[in-house]
């Protein structure tokens, strides 16, 4: 399976019952790792402010990432 941040558009309803299947199949993967109690904590909001807590120790102005996101549960 190919996991990917790509967005992917459905062009009809099988579309949308692949997609639902392949996203179920990555929260269950998540969802049962080792990893899967720190779950509850991976916000957004957590990860923009240890972001910028990263960027003040490092005294930059902001902070340049990468746009790939793994599904590294």
């Amino acid at each position: 399976m190919l996991l990917t941040n790509i967005p992917r558009y459905a062009r009809n309803s099988a579309d949308v019952t692949t997609e639902a299947r392949r996203v179920a199949a990555v929260a269950a993967t998540c969802g049962s790792s080792a990893t899967a109690p720190l779950l509850p904590y991976m916000t957004t909001a957590n990860t923009a402010r240890d972001m910028d807590r990263v960027r003040e120790a490092l005294g930059a102005e902001f902070l340049v990432r990468g746009t790939r996101h793994d599904f590294a549960c």
